[in-house]
This record gives structure tokens, C-alpha cells and sequence, in this order.
């Protein structure tokens, strides 16, 4: 028996590999409830909440944007005013073509405010995993191959794997998703190291061991975290006829604070440039 083999076979080696395989597992378990919530529960409720509250939130998205538009120009007009400048017709226009420029990007990026949609960098934007550009742009598609080589059926044939994670890694490879990929990787692709020492060996397991247990308990984080999230705090509640009502009054409160910001930032514009601001044509570059 050589030594390679001895080691392998250590109890201590054992049980320590049996730990890594099964912090795998629960770490697989947690990517696929995260796919799960972000690509299968979360659309249902949506499409329920979107049935009751779609029309009335459209409207709130709309007045957002006017009023962010309209405490723009304010802003921008009022920094010239405290730079000394004055507010004549070639200040005015170029106020408006910065901000109508810069919202026009918006409104289109947005789908023209004609459909309220799940946005994930808007009201209900979930757990993410902030992660550094240039390192993602670099590292994503090495992981991405090495994972497809693994999970591939052209590869290793139609395994259990490629059935139930192959969605979640191509999802996680379209949106550029660094650290979803990263953590398939550990979980599958991570090649088993040959060490000249049961001491040595022992170490490096024990402390692969805790990587991966910190992996799991930010998963189990970011999982609960989502969960206590809007949407997903909707799906019990969309059924309850009271807090239907109630949801709809607070919105129309929303509604209301709203409508009161844009008549002030109106004023103020009024006051400053002589004009009156047409919150809901801002985008076309147009005011009456």
C-alpha cells in the first residue's frame, strides 16, 4: 500500500471528505431554492400581485419619474443660482436638455413606463452579491466552461446534476453572476489535492471545511433575507380581502404624496424659469 493510498484511506481523512461531500450537497440544496424562488415563486406572485395592484402601481412608477425628473431641473437650476449665474433662456435650455437626456436614457431602459414589471434594481429588489467588475468580467467565463465541462451531457452524460442545476448555472451565467458561479464551482468542480501528510491533508480538509460552512450559513442568509423581501412577503396575503384594501389605500397615499412633491417642484420651476413644466410630457423634452 503506498502512502497516497494510506492517507486516503485514514479514518480521520474519512470522515473529514465525508463532511465536504455532504457541505456540497447543502450547498447545491441552497443555490437550487434560490433559482427556485427567483425564477419559479417569485413570477407566480407577481403575476397575482400584478392582477390586483398592476394599475395603480403603473401610475406610481410614472409619477417617480416626473417628480425625480421635475426635483432635477430644480436642483441643476438652483446649483447655478448659487454658483452666481443667471437664469436666462440659453441657462433654461441647457438645464432642460442635460435632465431630458439623462431621463429619456431612464424612460427607455424602463420600457416607457407602459407595463409595470418586476425590477430587480427597483422596489423589490432581492439578496445580491455585490461583486467587482473587472474581476467578474475576467473570471465568469472560465467558470462557466469549467462547470459546463462537469455538468455537460456531452461529457459525463445525462447526470442527476445536469438535471436539476444546468438551468440554475446557465441563469446564473447570463447575469453575469460571479458569485453564484463561484460557489458551483466549489460545490462540483473543486479537484481533490494530493498531500505528502496525514497532518498536512487533515489541515487543508479541516479548513475547506470551514470555507464552506461560512458559504452555507451567507446562503442560508441571503435565502431568509430574500423571503422577508417583497415579493415573497405578498404570497400569503393575496387571498386576505382586508389587506387587499389596505395595500390599495397605501398606495393611493403614495399616490397622493406624490402628486403634492410634483405641484411643489412645479412652483419652484415656475418661479425660477417662468415656465410651466407638464410633469407627464418631461420625457419627450416638451413643457407648455
Amino acid at each position: 500500500m503506498n502512502n497516497e493510498q494510506t492517507i486516503a484511506e485514514h479514518p480521520i481523512i474519512l470522515e473529514l471528505k465525508n463532511r465536504i461531500q455532504k457541505c456540497k450537497e447543502e450547498l447545491l440544496c441552497l443555490l437550487d431554492d434560490w433559482h427556485y424562488l427567483q425564477n419559479v415563486k417569485q413570477p407566480r406572485i407577481m403575476f397575482i400581485y400584478e392582477t390586483i395592484f398592476g394599475d395603480i402601481e403603473v401610475e406610481i412608477q410614472k409619477k417617480s419619474f416626473s417628480q425625480e425628473e421635475l426635483e432635477r431641473r430644480v436642483e441643476l437650476l438652483s446649483i447655478k443660482i448659487r454658483n452666481g449665474e443667471r437664469l436666462n433662456d440659453d441657462t433654461i435650455k441647457f438645464v432642460d436638455r442635460v435632465v431630458s437626456n439623462e431621463f429619456n436614457r431612464q424612460y427607455r431602459s424602463n420600457g416607457n413606463g407602459k407595463e409595470y414589471q418586476y425590477n430587480p434594481n427597483n422596489r423589490y429588489a432581492n439578496s445580491s452579491y455585490p461583486f467587482n467588475y473587472q474581476e467578474n468580467k475576467q473570471s465568469v467565463p472560465h467558470l462557466y466552461r469549467t462547470i459546463v465541462k462537469k455538468l455537460h451531457p456531452d461529457v459525463a452524460g445525462e447526470t442527476e446534476y445536469f438535471k436539476r442545476y444546468w438551468n440554475n448555472v446557465q441563469f446564473a451565467y447570463k447575469n453575469n453572476d460571479l458569485h453564484r458561479l463561484n460557489m458551483f464551482y466549489k460545490a462540483l468542480c473543486k479537484e481533490e489535492k494530493t498531500y505528502p501528510d496525514i497532518n498536512s491533508e487533515e489541515m487543508a480538509l479541516r479548513q475547506e471545511i470551514r470555507e464552506m460552512e461560512m458559504d452555507i450559513a451567507t446562503e442560508r442568509r441571503n435565502l431568509d433575507r430574500m423571503k422577508n423581501q417583497e415579493p415573497f412577503i405578498f404570497e400569503d396575503k393575496l387571498d386576505d380581502h382586508i389587506w387587499i384594501i389596505k395595500r390599495k389605500r397605501k398606495l393611493q397615499e403614495q399616490l397622493f404624496q406624490l402628486d403634492r412633491k410634483i405641484r411643489h417642484n412645479q412652483k419652484l420651476l415656475l418661479t425660477l424659469t417662468g415656465k410651466n413644466y407638464n410633469s407627464f410630457a418631461l420625457h419627450s423634452n416638451q413643457y407648455s
